[in-house]
């Protein structure tokens, strides 16, 4: 178990008995695991149109969510205006 995993685990590695320096030393296994090095990351892997699609999107739907906001206001408003004529015209 890595000392990684222990800690999120909230356990104390002195409790497993891990030995910090041999840890260091790289003698207990290849720390840490190849999967999470930043060397191993590589860019061409990811899209980048697809990140800039979904930011585009995310601006569309703020435009939208605006528009929407806008068009409920005039809504209000116009429902307000109808009951206060109607209001005036029944008295």
């Amino acid at each position: 178990m890595s000392i990684e995993a222990l800690a999120m685990a909230g356990i104390d590695y002195e409790d497993s008995r891990i030995d910090v320096e041999e840890w260091k030393d790289g003698a207990i296994g290849e720390q840490p695991p190849p999967h999470l090095q930043v060397e191993d990351y590589h860019h061409d892997d990811h899209h980048e149109e697809d990140v800039i699609i979904s930011n585009e999107e995310a601006w569309k739907m703020r435009e939208i969510q605006m528009h929407n906001n806008e068009l409920k206001a005039k809504m209000r408003l116009w429902a307000k205006a109808v009951a206060s004529m109607n209001k005036n015209t029944c008295t």
